[in-house]
């Protein structure tokens, strides 16, 4: 690469460029625009399940929701703080059940 010389997209110029770069560059921004969806406005949101409610009034699971209206996928698994909590609800269980069995024998 020469000295002065700068690299825009795929395309490297010197502070000149010809209409077929500049198509290049217009295509590939095009393309990336293309791929991108976004969401915007309010979204209504179930405090207690987290359901959104669509624009016909229904409610709809978060995942549902996004998938059909964006590229995203999803796959699930428990942040730090659930799966303590988690953990704890189940030892909880355990000790309840084990103590019954205590005093039943």
């Amino acid at each position: 690469m020469k000295v002065g010389t700068k690299t825009l997209g795929r395309v490297e110029h010197n502070g000149s460029r010809t209409t077929e770069q500049l198509e290049l560059i217009i295509l590939e921004l095009q393309e990336a625009l293309a791929r991108v969806r976004t969401l915007s406005g309010l979204l209504r949101v179930c405090a207690h399940c987290r359901r959104i409610c669509d624009e016909g009034g229904d409610w709809k699971r978060f995942e549902a929701y996004l998938s059909q209206r964006t590229e995203a996928e999803f796959t699930h698994g428990c942040c730090p703080e659930c799966s303590s909590k988690i953990l704890r609800q189940l030892r909880r269980r355990r000790t309840a059940r084990v103590s019954k069995v205590t005093l039943s024998k």
